[in-house]
């Protein structure tokens, strides 16, 4: 039974290592689910533990790999931070993936053995306790930055330094020292001490709890059985009451009507009105309770019983104990409203053309990280709502309709989200609908402008598009491809045509295709295959015999300085262009041959 919790340091076999700051768990962690949860950190089997706080169970678990003994939450639920007095480090956790975002290490006096957050969740603070026994002032305060998870300060408080709170306007820091009697003031803009005051009668501080207007402190005693109050800026103690034996965790409720306090020696709970600083109940938990929370909404308080091996769940309204949730050696809880996931939401058609009259079915598939999401989702045409489906075990959810208009609709696929998941809406689908017309066909024909050609010359590639019947006449779009592979786009203009100029064909024979992608009157239609023709061009002298010449065309000029006559077989003859004196080729005559020039 720890009694002394977050006192002493025990050395314990570590069972993950630290490389470079960033912890390398044991075990992979467990994503949590949205919603309330409190989280247990456990000394003895290094983990961190997620309890729901509707079913009463453990949702998941993150293996820390190091004695851990406090955790607190940022604010708005996404991290959680743990303070590890196993080797004097702060361990930070993604709390809806349960990853470890990273472990850095204290360079202050180390154990720290509690942790708290600003309420603006931009700076996090730890209670060092130091070496147990001389030297006497090794306590401290670790501040740290949430940004970077990098300590920035750290400011030396009183002896056995052993828990801390921070103010709810974030001014103030307290610190419980337990071997000074004490509790010190910090200014946290200054990061200074600026007052100590004494517990009175005395007592050793081990843990202590700020009402939610900052007006008093509750401090628990653990050697004498009491708790202190303490008006904090008169730096008074306004009295002093009778707890339970070894008095440890204390937690205050959100609307600050009563204190909570973990009695460890007993299995005790003592409820404390803050109207009139007296024990208005006592609520039995399990063996050794060492810590307990209170949920944001003030419905529950969990409480860590170090000695049984649990987390008893009490309801705050009725005072009594509702349930308990097994959890290994508990040393510390929190509570957080962890956030939803984000989700993202596709949407797909069955056909994504059809005719006035005919069915389509729109399917949503939901994604998100971790389990499979659940809800509704709401199929739209622009803002017109078409209906809605509940996903099913896939993430999906279905839409069947043959009443769509003809013309061209906008689906979306809106998801509403769930406790796990965040909303999210498709990209949008176009959905074509065409009047029945059962007999429109397209035609298309592709020519090129120049075939064969050399390279980097510019070539003209035209698709004209043909209908039947021929009003309307095709609208739409063209796309132009070497084989497989697209080389660009145009829309059809008043004639039905299309072009696709370039100049970055390389040499070889290039199957170009046009292929049109139809309208809301006349299907697609693919064109014929042209082979262009791409052929570096070759000296004529070095082809024909020597006293011979190029005929056809006229020219008998030789290369290689323009202008000149180049060539290249063709059905065993030559064909030949004329490349006249700024290079371009301006005459090709098929089928010359080498003639005897002979006088």
């Amino acid at each position: 039974m720890r009694t002394l919790r977050r006192a002493v340091r025990v050395v314990l076999p570590v069972m993950a290592l630290s490389v470079a700051g960033v912890i390398v768990p044991a075990a992979p962690a467990a994503a949590f689910p949205a919603g309330t949860q409190s989280f247990v950190v456990s000394g003895g089997s290094f983990d961190l533990t997620g309890i729901d706080a509707t079913a009463n169970t453990v949702t998941g678990t993150t293996h820390i790999g190091l004695r851990t003994v406090a955790v607190a939450a940022h604010p708005n639920g996404s991290r959680l931070y743990t303070a590890n007095d196993g080797n004097d480090s702060v361990t930070v956790v993604n709390a809806v993936s349960g990853a470890i975002i990273t472990d850095f290490p204290l360079s202050a006096t180390g154990n720290p053995v509690d942790i708290a957050i600003s309420p603006d969740g931009t700076r996090g603070y730890t209670a060092n306790f130091g070496v147990f026994g001389p030297p006497q002032n090794s306590s401290s305060v670790s501040v740290f930055d949430t940004a970077t998870n990098m300590q920035t300060a750290a400011i030396f408080t009183g002896r056995g330094t052993r828990g801390i709170v921070v103010s709810p306007d974030g001014t103030r820091a307290y610190t419980a020292n337990s071997q000074d009697g004490n509790v010190s003031v910090i200014n946290t803009a200054t990061n200074t001490v600026i007052n100590t005051i004494p517990v009175l009668g005395g007592g050793t501080p081990a843990q202590l709890a700020v009402t939610p207007d900052g007006s008093r402190l509750y401090v628990a005693n653990d050697n004498n059985n009491t708790v202190t109050v303490i008006n904090p800026v008169a730096g008074t103690v306004v009295t002093t009451i009778p707890v339970g034996n070894n008095p440890l965790g204390v937690a205050i409720t959100p609307n600050g009507a009563q204190v909570y306090v973990a009695n460890a020696v007993g299995g005790t709970v003592s409820v404390i009105s803050t109207t009139t600083n007296t024990v208005v109940n006592t609520i039995t938990v399990g063996t050794a309770p060492v810590d307990v929370a209170i949920s944001p909404d003030g419905s529950l308080a969990h409480v860590a019983n170090s000695g049984s091996g649990s987390v008893s769940v009490i309801n705050v309204a009725s005072g009594t104990v509702t349930g308990s949730v097994p959890v290994a050696s508990p040393d510390g809880v929190t509570f957080a409203n962890v956030p939803q996931r984000g989700s993202a939401t596709t949407v797909t058609s069955s056909l994504n053309k059809t005719v006035l009259g005919d069915s389509v079915t729109f399917t949503a598939t939901v994604t998100g990280t971790g389990p499979t999401p659940t809800g509704t989702v709401t199929f739209k045409d622009g803002a017109t709502v078409l209906g809605n489906d509940t996903l099913d075990s896939n993430g999906q959810a279905t839409f069947t309709t043959s009443a769509l208009a003809v013309g061209t609709h906008p689906i979306t696929a809106e998801y509403g989200g769930d406790a796990t998941f965040t909303t999210s809406t498709s990209p949008v689908l176009s959905q074509f609908v065409i009047q029945c017309n059962c007999t429109a066909t397209s035609t298309t024909a592709l020519v090129s402008s120049a075939n064969p050609s050399t390279p980097g010359q510019s070539v003209t590639f035209t698709a004209t598009v043909t209908g039947t019947p021929a009003s309307p006449g095709p609208t739409g779009m063209v796309t132009f491809r070497d084989g497989a592979t697209v080389l660009g786009t145009d829309t059809l203009d008043g004639n039905g045509q299309a072009t696709f100029t370039t100049s970055a064909l390389s040499a070889g024979s290039h199957p170009i295709t046009a292929q049109y992608g139809g309208d809301l009157n006349y299907p697609g239609s693919i064109s014929n295959t042209v082979q262009q023709v791409v052929a570096t061009p070759t000296v004529v002298t070095a082809a024909c015999p020597v006293g011979t010449v190029i005929t056809g065309g006229g020219f008998d000029i030789a290369g290689p300085t323009p202008p000149y006559l180049t060539s290249r077989p063709v059905n065993n003859t030559w064909e030949v262009s004329f490349i006249n004196a700024t290079g371009q080729t301006v005459e090709v005559t098929p089928y010359a041959v080498c003639a005897d020039n002979t006088p």
